[in-house]
């Protein structure tokens, strides 16, 4: 743990380009999304930086094998979850703590994200679990923001909207 959090915590915030990802120590991530069968409006509206939203800074609890993963290749949407499966953000590293707690959450590690969360759903504390990036697209939106009960969510359900990601320094 401590030398891959170490070589994590060296790597920069590097902002994406031209949509690629860079090399492998940089964090940038924007990875394929799984949104085949989508109409390009829809895509389009999913995917695009909207100068009407808004880019926030988030944290995302994992594990450190999984971190390395992510800022290696991306984050990918997960398969279930108050909101379907999207990508889960906390708004501050302290909320992650009490938010990484599902079956299949893993914990040891946070990473800090640089995420454009688009136009927000606002959305009640139970969300929608059928939700998916097809559907809010549909309804003219890039993310969602929904209070559990122990803080605010943000969910992408593409890492297009993902402009980078790095090991979470205190």
């Amino acid at each position: 743990l401590g030398s891959l959090r170490g070589s994590l915590e060296n790597s920069t915030m590097v902002p994406k380009a031209e949509g690629h990802a860079m090399s492998t120590n940089t964090t940038v991530v924007n990875g394929s999304s799984s949104l085949d069968g989508m109409s390009a409006a829809a895509l389009g509206a999913l995917t695009s930086s909207s100068s009407k939203g808004k880019v926030m800074t988030l944290y995302h609890q994992t594990s450190p094998s999984i971190a390395a993963l992510i800022l290696k290749g991306g984050f990918k949407a997960g398969s279930g979850g108050w909101c379907g499966g999207g990508i889960y953000f906390a708004t501050t590293r302290h909320d992650t703590d009490s938010k990484a707690i599902g079956p299949h959450s893993h914990t040891g590690f946070i990473i800090v994200a640089t995420v454009d969360v688009g136009k927000v759903l606002h959305m009640n504390k139970t969300c929608d679990r059928s939700m998916t990036g097809k559907k809010l697209a549909r309804r003219g939106y890039n993310s969602i923001v929904f209070n559990p009960g122990d803080g605010d969510e943000h969910v992408v359900y593409s890492n297009d909207r993902v402009i980078s990601a790095k090991a979470y320094s205190s």
